[in-house]
């Protein structure tokens, strides 16, 4: 994790804040005991004691998604906006890896940004998008890293590749281009699979369940466009499948 609670009540970023003394912190999820380590190859974070029985200390996360989620925090704050930094949400049993507050139409609200650097199951992406909402939050923005799909960022010509279902199915709900984050240069990309449609294509329905094919997604690619994007956010309108139209977050294009 990259946020602790120090001694003194603050939110402490391990990243961003090494002139504190290492000890005394504790995790603001389970607040049990946690370790400052530092690191100048990889991002400064914070590592629960062994045997530590906290839902943040079960899933590990790779160093490309804690290097992912400072660099949206310190791009996010550069542009001005209010960033929390793992907020926790015990309640709903979800720790949002970057909340941004955003004007909305009664007045600010936050978007949880979530970074993806590993599979995961459409039912934990609905399961977190329910919980979001339940939070209070405006919308979820998915932020998919070079090793959720390496061939969204470098694609060889004319290699057909297969698309994680996760991406499909956000992409699908959404009606909206998928969010690519490379770490390494710093840059946002957006890609729009519906341009590159292939036979056997399918849907998904509101529970997450692909379906039969529909003429929509292609499972498999040979190409791919992208469209260089900003760190900015911009509100938009969607109409998920078979749900009430809503809005929603997004990167801006460049």
């Amino acid at each position: 994790m990259l946020v602790a609670m120090a001694p003194d009540g603050s939110r402490t970023e391990a990243h961003r804040e090494l002139h504190l003394d290492p000890g005394g912190y504790t995790c603001p999820y389970c607040h049990h005991p946690v370790h400052l380590k530092r690191s100048r190859v990889k991002v400064s974070h914070f590592a629960h004691a062994p045997g530590a029985d906290c839902p943040a200390a079960s899933e590990p996360e790779s160093p490309e998604h804690l290097a992912a989620k400072a660099l949206l925090a310190d791009e996010f704050r550069r542009l001005g906006y209010d960033v929390i930094l793992e907020r926790p949400h015990p309640k709903y049993r979800r720790r949002v890896d970057v909340a941004v507050r955003v004007p909305g139409r009664s007045g600010p609200v936050f978007v949880a940004v979530e970074v993806q650097a590993s599979a995961i199951s459409t039912e934990e992406v609905i399961r977190r998008e329910r919980a979001d909402h339940a939070g209070g939050y405006l919308s979820t923005l998915w932020c998919f890293t070079r090793s959720s799909c390496p061939e969204l960022l470098v694609m060889e010509p004319d290699v057909e590749f297969r698309v994680p279902e996760e991406i499909r199915f956000l992409h699908r709900t959404l009606s909206t281009q998928v969010a690519i984050l490379d770490v390494s240069s710093r840059t946002m990309w957006l890609t729009d699979l519906a341009r590159h449609r292939r036979s056997g294509d399918s849907w998904f329905d509101t529970a997450g369940n692909e379906q039969s094919s529909r003429g929509y997604s292609p499972r498999t690619l040979r190409s791919v466009e992208r469209t260089r994007a900003t760190f900015a956010l911009q509100p938009k309108w969607v109409t998920p499948t078979k749900q009430r139209p809503r809005w929603i977050a997004t990167f801006t294009p460049a």
